[in-house]
C-alpha cells in the first residue's frame, strides 16, 4: 500500500476561488492523493467513496466567511485559514513511476569512493609485486642464496644495512596504512545502510548507525556484506605485524685480538709460528699492516672510548702500546680477545673485560672508570720458551716436557720397585724440569753422576729449549704481567652487515593486499543504491521523504533513542500522541560516542605503557634480559643501546617464523587503536558538523551533489583531522618497528672463521624509539581528550550517527519541498500561518481567526465533507499548540528562529 503527501494546500484553494469552473477538474485530480497527518495522527488509505472535492469545499469557506464578516475581515480569515493549510498539511509527491525514479548514476554515486579506495590498493599492489621481484632477483642473483627463510639483498657496512632497513621500514608502514585506511573506508561502506534498511529498522522499532562503521548495521544490511566486512578487516589489521618481518637487517659481530707490544721495537723478533697461531696471518702480512695504513693510532683516551662498547663494527687486531717492553727478545704479548661469539663468553661479562684486568678497585668493567693516565693491562707472552727431554727406555726414546710427560712415561702408572733404576732416574728428572726451564742447569743436573742411580742412563738424555706459542698451548701461560698503556695501534678491517629479504613473509603479505583488492572491488560494485553514507546524506533523505515513525519527535536525541524503545508497537506507532519537549542541555563532544571505545582506548594506552615501563626495567638491569644486543641503535657506543629480550640459537624455520612474529605484536595494537581513535574521531566530529547546521545555514555535504548541494571524497572525517590521524599512526608504527624488532647476530672469530654454531635470532628492544612512541601516544591521547571536552555550539538535540534522531529533525514546513537540495539550517519553524496568528493576536483579532476556523468547521461537517473537516481539526489544533506555547523544529530551507529552551516543541 502506497502513500503520498498532499500538494500546496494554499495554492489549490486559491486556484479554485479564483477559477470556479475547474471544480470538477480540481477534485479529480486530488483522487490520488493522501493527506499527511499531524503529529500522533494516522495515514488515511485512499477511499473511492469519499472523493476530494478541493473546489467545493473552498467555495463553502468562501461563502462562510463572507457571511460572518466583512470584506476585509474575511480577506484575513482566508489567508490564515490558507497558511494553516500550508503549515500542517502534506507535500505533493507524484504517485507516478517515472517521479519517484531517480537517476541511477547519482544513486549509486557513493562507489566513487570505493573505487579510489580500490585504485589506491591496487598501486600499494603493485609496489610490493615490485619490491619483491627486485628482492628476489638480488639475493638468488647476485648472491646466490640457497637459504628459504630469508636471503641476504646487501652485504657491506653496517650502517647502510641499518639505515636501509629503516628507510624501508618508513616505506612499509606508508603502505601499509594506506592498506588500513582504504580497507577502513570500504569496511565503513559496507556496513552503511541504504533508506530501504533504515526504513525497515524504523518500522521494528530500532535505529542505524549513519556515518560510521558498525557491526550492527549488518542486521538489516545483510549478512553476506557482514563476511565481506570480516574478510577486510582480516586481511588488513594484521598486514603491519607481517609486513614489518619482511625486511630486517643481521649484524657481523667480529672478534678482535688485543695484544701489547713496544712502543718502539723490533716486531720481526717475534716468532713466525706464533703470529700464525694468534691471528692467522703470516709474519710478513702482519708486518706489513703494522707500518701501512690498516692500522690507526689512538690516544689512550681515544682507544678506551672507541673500545669500551658492547659492539665495535670494523674492527680487527688492537695493538696495545707500552714503555715497559722491549728489555728482552719476547717483544710481543697476549692480552686475550674482545668481542666474538655471545653464547662463547661468560653471562654478565662484557665484550671489553680485557681492558680492566689490570685496574684495581673496579666492581665493574665500565670505560667511564678507567683513568687514562694510569690505564694498565695484563697480558701474558705471545711465546713462551719450554723445555724438551729426549731419553732412552726400554721401549725405545721418548720425548717430553713437564706438561707431556705423564702421557709418554712408561713408568708413570707402575709402582715403583727397589731395582727399577729407570723409574726412579726419569722421576727425578720430572721433578727437577717441573721447577727448572733453563737449559744450562738442566744440562749440569745430568752431568753430575751422584744425582743418578744409573748415571749411564744420565749421560745418554738430551734436554733442547724451544720456543711455544701460548695461543696454541692448552695449558695457561707460564706467567702473566701488567704493563702501563701509552696508546694503541688499531685495525681497520670490511665490515659484513646484512639487510635482509623474507621471501616467504613477502608472498603472505601479497596474498593479503590480493584479498583486500578483490573485497574493495567487489564493495565497489555493490548494486544497492541511496546508501547513506554521511550524515548530509541522511538529512537529504529524510527531508526529501520524511519518516512517518518520527513524526512530532523533533527533540529525539541519541540518548533517547538508546535508553528506551523507539517505539513500542506496530497498533501504538503512528496512533500514540507524542508528548512535547523542552531543548536538553548544551552537551559536550565526547558525549557523542560509545563511552565502550574510550574504555578501550584508555585501556590499551595503559597496557602499552605498562610494557614499555617493564621493558625499561630490563634496559636499567633488573636483570630479566640477555644483554646488550649490538649494532641496533643510532648511538650503541653508548647508554641507550638496543638490548636482547629474549634469544634462541634454532635455525628452525619455525621457530624463527615465531620470534618474527612476536616482535611485530605492538603492531596489532596499534592498528587496533587506529580504529578505535578514527571512529572516536568520526564521530565527534559527525556530531559537530550535525550540530552546525544549528548555528549556521549551510549546504549539505553529500556523495553525490545536487542542486547546492556539495560532495567530498571523505565520509565524516575532514581531512584535517584524517590525515593527520594517519600521519601519526604512520610514525608509530614505524617507531614500533624500530622499537622492538627482530634481529640476527652473526659471530665471526678473530681469524675470520664463521662462528655458526653461535648465530643468534633474537627478540630486540631499543629504548630511545620506544620512548619515543610512549610520549607521541600520550600526546595522542591528551590531544583527542582535550578535543572531545569542547561544548557544542547550540542546545540542538544531540543525534550523533543516530538515524531516528537525524529522522526526527527531518520534518519541515510542507511548502519547503527542496529543502535537501538548498542550504539548511535547524531551528523553530517560522510558518505563515502561525505568524500571522501572532499578529491577529497582537491586535485583538485572535477571536476573529478562531471563530473563523469554528464556522468553517460547523460547516463542513454539516456538508459531509470529511477531508475539509479534518483539515480545518487539524488547523486548529495547530492554533492551540501556538497558543499553548508548542513550537516545531526542523531542517528547512525557510526561516528559523533559535529554539526557547523556555518552550515545548513537538
Amino acid at each position: 500500500m502506497k502513500y503520498t503527501y498532499l500538494g500546496d494546500s494554499r495554492q489549490q484553494l486559491l486556484a479554485a476561488r479564483s477559477h470556479p469552473a475547474n471544480d470538477a477538474s480540481s477534485a479529480s485530480s486530488k483522487r490520488n492523493s493522501q493527506e499527511w497527518p499531524l503529529p500522533g495522527l494516522p495515514f488515511r488509505k485512499k477511499d473511492k467513496d469519499d472523493p476530494r472535492r478541493g473546489s467545493e469545499e473552498t467555495e463553502l469557506m468562501h461563502r462562510e466567511r463572507t457571511d460572518a464578516s466583512s470584506g476585509s475581515t474575511a480577506s484575513q480569515s482566508n489567508s490564515l485559514f490558507s497558511d494553516v493549510k500550508t503549515a500542517y498539511d502534506g507535500r505533493q509527491i507524484s504517485n507516478e513511476p517515472e517521479a519517484r525514479t531517480v537517476n541511477a548514476h547519482r544513486r549509486r554515486a557513493w562507489i566513487r569512493g570505493a573505487l579510489l579506495s580500490t585504485y589506491l590498493a591496487c598501486i600499494v599492489l603493485l609496489v610490493n609485486i615490485i619490491i619483491t621481484l627486485l628482492a628476489t632477483i638480488r639475493a638468488y642473483g647476485k648472491y646466490e642464496s640457497v637459504e628459504f627463510i630469508s636471503v641476504p639483498i646487501y652485504q657491506g657496512k653496517c650502517s647502510v644495512s641499518r639505515n636501509w632497513a629503516t628507510g624501508l621500514h618508513f616505506l612499509i608502514n606508508c603502505l601499509s596504512a594506506v592498506t588500513l585506511a582504504t580497507s577502513s573506508y570500504c569496511m565503513q561502506c559496507l556496513s552503511s545502510p541504504s533508506r530501504a534498511d533504515t526504513d525497515r529498522a524504523h518500522n521494528q522499532g530500532t535505529w542505524l548507525e549513519i556515518g560510521t562503521a558498525s557491526v550492527s548495521n549488518f542486521r538489516f544490511v545483510g549478512y553476506k556484506r557482514l563476511g565481506l566486512w570480516l574478510v577486510l578487516l582480516l586481511s588488513s589489521l594484521p598486514i603491519h605485524i607481517i609486513y614489518n618481518t619482511v625486511i630486517f637487517a643481521s649484524t657481523a659481530v667480529h672478534q678482535y685480538k688485543v695484544l701489547v707490544a713496544p712502543s718502539v721495537g723490533d716486531y720481526s723478533l717475534v716468532a713466525s709460528e706464533c703470529v700464525r697461531s694468534a691471528l692467522n696471518l703470516t709474519k710478513s702480512d702482519f708486518l706489513q699492516s703494522m707500518t701501512h695504513d690498516s692500522f690507526e693510532r689512538l690516544s689512550p683516551k681515544e682507544c678506551i672510548d672507541t673500545f669500551a662498547v658492547d659492539y665495535l663494527p670494523g674492527s680487527g687486531t688492537l695493538v696495545i702500546l707500552t714503555d715497559d717492553l722491549g728489555h728482552d727478545n719476547v717483544t710481543v704479548w697476549d692480552s686475550g680477545t674482545g668481542s666474538g661469539p655471545r653464547r662463547a663468553m661468560k653471562k654478565g661479562k662484557k665484550d671489553y673485560d680485557w681492558m680492566c684486568r689490570g685496574q684495581q678497585g673496579l666492581d665493574e668493567c665500565n670505560g667511564d672508570q678507567i683513568d687514562p693516565a694510569n690505564w694498565k693491562v695484563t697480558a701474558s707472552p705471545l711465546e713462551v720458551k719450554r723445555l724438551n727431554i729426549t731419553a732412552p727406555t726400554q721401549k725405545g726414546t721418548v720425548t717430553f716436557n713437564k706438561d707431556t710427560y705423564v702421557e709418554v712415561s712408561p713408568c708413570y702408572s707402575k709402582p715403583l720397585t727397589a731395582p727399577d733404576t729407570l723409574c726412579r732416574d726419569m722421576e727425578m728428572l720430572y721433578r727437577y724440569i717441573s721447577e727448572n726451564q733453563d737449559i744450562g742447569a738442566v744440562s749440569r743436573f745430568l752431568r753430575d753422576p751422584q744425582n743418578w742411580a744409573n748415571s749411564s742412563w744420565a749421560d745418554a738424555v738430551t734436554a733442547e729449549s724451544i720456543s711455544e706459542c701460548a695461543y696454541s698451548n692448552e695449558n695457561e701461560p707460564a706467567k702473566t704481567e701488567t704493563f702501563k698503556a701509552a696508546g694503541c695501534l688499531s685495525e681497520k678491517i670490511p665490515e659484513n652487515c646484512e639487510l635482509r629479504f623474507s621471501f616467504p613473509v613477502a608472498i603472505a603479505v601479497l596474498g593479503l593486499n590480493v584479498v583486500n583488492v578483490i573485497c574493495m572491488f567487489i564493495t565497489a560494485h555493490d548494486a544497492r543504491d541511496d546508501v547513506l553514507l554521511t550524515i548530509g546524506d541522511a538529512i537529504s533523505s529524510f527531508l526529501s521523504q520524511p519518516d512517518p515513525n518520527s513524526r512530532g519527535r523533533c527533540l529525539s536525541s541519541k540518548s533517547n533513542v538508546y535508553t528506551r524503545a523507539f517505539t513500542t508497537s506496530s497498533e501504538t506507532r503512528y496512533s500514540q500522541v507524542n508528548i512535547p519537549k523542552r531543548l536538553p542541555r548544551p552537551r559536550r563532544w565526547f558525549h557523542s560516542v560509545n563511552s565502550f571505545h574510550w574504555y578501550i582506548v584508555v585501556a590499551l594506552y595503559f597496557a602499552s605503557l605498562a610494557a614499555a615501563i617493564y621493558l625499561h626495567r630490563i634496559e636499567f638491569g633488573s636483570g630479566y634480559g640477555e644483554g646488550k644486543l649490538p649494532g641496533f641503535s643510532a648511538d650503541s657506543a653508548k647508554a641507550g643501546s638496543a638490548i636482547s629480550i629474549f634469544s634462541l640459537k634454532s635455525s628452525r624455520s619455525k621457530d624463527i617464523m615465531s620470534l618474527m612474529l612476536l616482535a611485530n605484536t605492538p603492531q596489532l595494537v596499534i592498528s587496533i587503536s587506529y580504529f578505535l581513535y578514527n571512529n572516536i574521531l568520526t564521530s565527534m566530529l559527525l556530531a559537530a558538523e550535525y550540530n552546525g547546521y544549528a548555528l549556521h545555514r549551510n549546504y549539505l555535504r553529500v556523495t553525490k551533489p545536487q542542486g547546492k548541494q556539495r560532495s567530498e571524497f571523505y565520509i565524516s572525517l575532514p581531512y584535517k583531522y584524517g590525515l593527520p590521524l594517519i600521519a601519526v599512526f604512520v610514525v608509530l608504527h614505524w617507531l614500533a618497528s624500530q622499537s622492538l624488532f627482530f634481529a640476527q647476530e652473526i659471530p665471526y672469530y678473530f681469524d675470520g672463521r664463521l662462528a655458526d654454531k653461535y648465530i643468534m635470532s633474537s627478540l630486540g628492544f631499543s629504548p630511545i624509539p620506544m620512548i619515543i612512541a610512549v610520549t607521541l601516544g600520550s600526546l595522542m591521547l591528551v590531544a583527542v581528550s582535550a578535543l572531545s571536552m569542547r561544548r557544542f555550539g547550540s542546545r540542538m538535540p544531540l543525534a550523533g550517527n543516530c538515524s531516528a534522531g537525524i529522522s526526527a529533525a527531518c520534518h519541515p514546513p510542507e511548502n519547503d519541498r527542496d529543502a535537501a537540495y538548498e542550504p539548511v539550517k535547524w531551528g523553530e519553524v517560522v510558518t505563515a500561518t502561525l505568524q500571522e496568528f501572532r499578529n491577529l493576536s497582537a491586535n485583538g483579532g485572535e477571536d476573529d481567526a478562531r471563530s473563523t476556523l469554528s464556522r468553517a468547521s460547523t460547516a463542513t461537517q454539516s456538508r459531509g465533507s470529511k477531508s475539509t473537516s479534518v483539515r480545518v481539526s487539524h488547523a486548529m489544533t495547530a492554533l492551540s499548540l501556538e497558543s499553548a506555547g508548542v513550537a516545531h523544529c526542523s531542517f528547512t530551507s525557510h526561516d528559523v528562529v533559535m529554539p526557547s529552551p523556555r518552550r515545548l516543541y513537538s
